[in-house]
């Protein structure tokens, strides 16, 4: 028999190693994500090495090793790797809030407020709490007026809760200012 005979034969084997390949890598970025949820930094650095050695263009990939260094207080290595990921996909908000908050830990106020402008294009349902991080930003650059403008038009209610405790603050700041 020639290799014309069991061409099919050799693709359904090649099938085969694919979806065995493609079924490791997901179970092995399971066991990352676990391992980050879990407080086990080391490990899911490990495996999420290994998973960006195999595969450089996955964006949650590079979010997750991002969550691995913010974890380490590796802001810059954080901030990296979730920029590599919004350039591979715009779209992913993981990494954009992710890079929004490297940027809100390490108080870069012009680049956040900035980042979040951009941020508000491609998410407009998150609209109030960008607009909320813009206000915010323009108090620490002491651009009072324009982050009140901008604070006015926010609603608590209509913000996720995890953004009630800022809200409450800026509010708090903005009307000691008057």
């Amino acid at each position: 028999m020639r290799y014309r005979d069991f061409k099919w034969l050799f693709s359904i084997i090649l099938l085969f190693f694919y979806i065995l390949s493609f079924s490791e890598t997901k179970s092995n970025f399971e066991l990352g994500a676990q391992f980050l949820e879990n407080g086990n930094i080391e490990q899911a650095e490990k495996i999420f090495l290994e998973l960006y050695e195999k595969n450089q263009q996955d964006c949650m990939i590079l979010n997750n090793l991002g969550v691995v260094f913010f974890m380490k207080k590796d802001y810059t290595k954080a901030y990296n790797y979730f920029e590599k990921a919004i350039k591979i996909n715009p779209d992913y908000s993981n990494a954009y809030y992710n890079a929004g908050l490297v940027l809100f830990i390490r108080k870069m106020w012009p680049e956040l407020s900035e980042f979040a402008s951009v941020a508000i294009k491609r998410f407009p349902k998150q609209r109030k709490e960008l607009e909320l991080l813009i206000s915010y930003s323009y108090y620490r650059l002491r651009r009072f007026q324009e982050g009140a403008d901008i604070f006015i038009n926010i609603k608590k209610d209509e913000l996720s809760k995890e953004y009630w405790k800022l809200f409450d603050w800026v509010e708090k700041k903005y009307k000691i200012l008057g």
